[in-house]
């Protein structure tokens, strides 16, 4: 028989240091790496769909963090270039 599920319940501060741990990727040092590498600003606007003016967002405002999709999309061309 299984009991039912009971809601996690924490505090505040012990929530605040799980979000602490979380590492935060540096956005504009791997898109100024894709451009070392050779690729166009414009090229990984558009490979990873968003304009060039949120893609400089994300290199000039370090708290500019890209949804999910998008990162992995940048981490991908990262990926793709460092192993070249």
């Amino acid at each position: 028989m299984n009991r039912p599920v009971q809601p996690l319940v924490y505090k505040p501060e012990e929530a605040e240091c799980l979000i602490a741990e979380v590492k935060r990727r540096d956005w504009e040092q791997i898109i100024r790496a894709l451009l070392a590498a050779g690729l166009a600003q414009r090229a990984i606007a558009a490979q990873v769909g968003v304009s060039q003016g949120t893609l400089q967002h994300y290199m000039n405002d370090p708290r500019a963090e890209p949804k999910d999709s998008v990162a992995r999309k940048i981490m991908v061309l990262y990926r793709r270039v460092s192993s070249t």
